[in-house]
């Protein structure tokens, strides 16, 4: 009778084989939080945009002018305007930065 050679071979430890992918996907992640960052920087200057119009109105003039504040539409439109555009460009700006990373 003979016997068989089974050759083992060491088993790679956990992860091992996707760490060049884990570092790769983690860059594609820095890059679309920076390029999420610009969209909402993007549509909050729309939605400013909106709003600054929007209280040029005779209609908004005339509430202004009587309740002393804007309607609750230009308000919403100014204040999320304001929001994302904050929040965008913070995203744009410190997405991906050089901080601390884990390997």
């Amino acid at each position: 009778m003979r016997s068989a050679v089974v050759e083992v071979t060491p088993k790679p430890p956990v992860g091992a084989r996707f760490a060049s992918r884990s570092r790769f996907l983690s860059g594609a992640t820095m890059i679309s939080r920076r390029i999420l960052g610009y969209l909402f920087l993007a549509i909050g200057v729309v939605l400013l945009t909106f709003g600054l119009h929007a209280t040029d109105k005779l209609n908004e003039r005339v509430n202004e002018g009587l309740t002393g504040r804007y309607t609750d539409r230009t308000m919403w439109y100014l204040v999320g305007g304001i929001a994302a555009s904050v929040a965008g460009g913070a995203m744009a700006l410190f997405a991906g930065g050089r901080g601390a990373r884990s390997i």
